[in-house]
């Protein structure tokens, strides 16, 4: 009952965005449970730095993120704080990696809603799956799930005014997943890209997250990173993955090769007593730290589009392809073969094989893939992309 009236209250703020006058200028930023993270951040910081013109403002629902960007000197607030809440309500700009959600929904009423998604789609996401809660979500079939989903998750179904994205390619996967509710696309890097590829105008706090990262791995000869991606339910990865970690242990320590596990943030692992495997730190951005990784182990995850603009050698660990695709996607928009360049794996002992050979030869995503992922703007610079991308917002108070 108590949520049900919390809930209302945040429906009456709604309709007052509409009648605040919307400052183009004042720009409000969000991502994925409050914390300082994805594309949101990385142009966050290009605004801050680059743009002056514009007040760029950080929502989060988490204090810690709140008060840590605060002391690096930047503008946020909480989202239901006084600041917080008028603040967004007078924002004419809402830059998000999910959803208007990831800064508060119930005060863009009136904004522009700039979608920075926070991964290039291999699974079927959004409007196109309906496992786990998706169907309720995304497919309501009784009038009463209608309206439940519309109260509920409406921030879903709001028309997004620009999406960006890498490549044309990829508009009509986005048409249909976003359930043709994207009114305008930009096509560019994105802004978290930058320490893959344009690390010559990084922020202080990116270079210092990556110093951070470099300093817990040395005095090993490889450094190799699992990044899975999530599944519905969330399984313990590491013990379907990994049913040997002594084993896998040893084999590391032979060759001198430091496994990092980087989960999922909606995860919570712990790894014990491996002196070759360790977990990412939580409070540390991984982009910087993927130009000093040797290979990429992965399964399912938008990563792997990202590091092949470095050519980081890929083992896709496909070890649960089937119950993955029957419980946590609708399927692939790439034929999974040909996007792992037809050298997926599936169990663990060709892991350790891999491992002890060394055989990464074709480990790659496949080249007719990357290509029309990339070719468009490969040669452009974050820098060049953010510049542009910040004059195709401007561009919406224009029309």
């Amino acid at each position: 009952m108590k949520s049900a009236f919390l809930l209302l209250l945040k429906w009456l703020i709604y309709p007052v965005g509409k009648v605040f006058i919307r400052d183009k200028n004042l720009w409000v930023f969000g991502s994925r449970q409050g914390q300082f993270v994805d594309n949101p951040k990385y142009y966050f910081l290009h605004i801050a730095e680059e743009e002056k013109a514009i007040t760029p403002v950080w929502i989060s629902e988490d204090q810690n993120t709140v008060t840590y960007l605060n002391e690096c000197g930047y503008k946020a607030y909480y989202r239901w704080s006084l600041k917080g809440v008028i603040t967004s309500l007078k924002a004419g700009v809402f830059v998000y990696a999910f959803d208007a959600n990831d800064i508060n929904f119930f005060c863009s009423a009136g904004a522009k809603l700039v979608n920075l998604y926070h991964g290039i789609p291999l699974k079927k996401i959004e409007f196109d799956t309906t496992v786990g809660n998706s169907r309720r979500v995304y497919h309501p079939h009784t009038l009463y799930e209608k309206i439940l989903t519309k109260i509920r998750s409406m921030p879903k179904w709001k028309p997004i005014d620009l999406f960006q994205l890498p490549s044309p390619a990829l508009k009509t996967i986005h048409d249909g997943a976003f359930n043709q509710l994207i009114k305008n696309y930009q096509y560019g890097i994105n802004p978290r890209l930058a320490p893959l590829v344009d690390a010559s105008n990084l922020n202080k706090l990116i270079t210092n997250d990556a110093l951070k990262a470099k300093s817990w791995v040395e005095g090993y000869d490889k450094v190799w990173i699992y990044m899975p991606t999530w599944r519905v339910g969330n399984p313990d990865i590491i013990e379907q993955a990994f049913p040997d970690l002594e084993k896998l242990n040893q084999v590391l320590r032979r060759k001198n090769i430091l496994l990092i596990f980087k989960m999922h943030l909606y995860s919570d692992d712990v790894i014990n007593n491996c002196s070759h495997i360790k977990l990412f730190p939580a409070n540390i951005d991984v982009y910087p730290f993927l130009t000093t990784v040797d290979v990429l182990i992965t399964d399912y995850s938008s990563i792997a589009f990202d590091v092949s603009l470095i050519n980081t050698p890929i083992i896709f660990y496909a070890y649960d392809l089937t119950e993955y695709i029957a419980t946590s996607s609708e399927g692939f928009y790439f034929n999974y073969d040909d996007f792992t360049n037809h050298a997926a794996i599936s169990n663990f002992n060709q892991l350790i094989d891999i491992i002890e050979t060394q055989h990464l030869q074709n480990k790659c995503v496949g080249n007719d893939i990357k290509h029309a992922i990339w070719s468009q703007t490969e040669k452009l610079s974050v820098f060049e992309s953010n510049t542009r991308l910040t004059k195709a917002i401007q561009n919406l108070w224009n029309v």
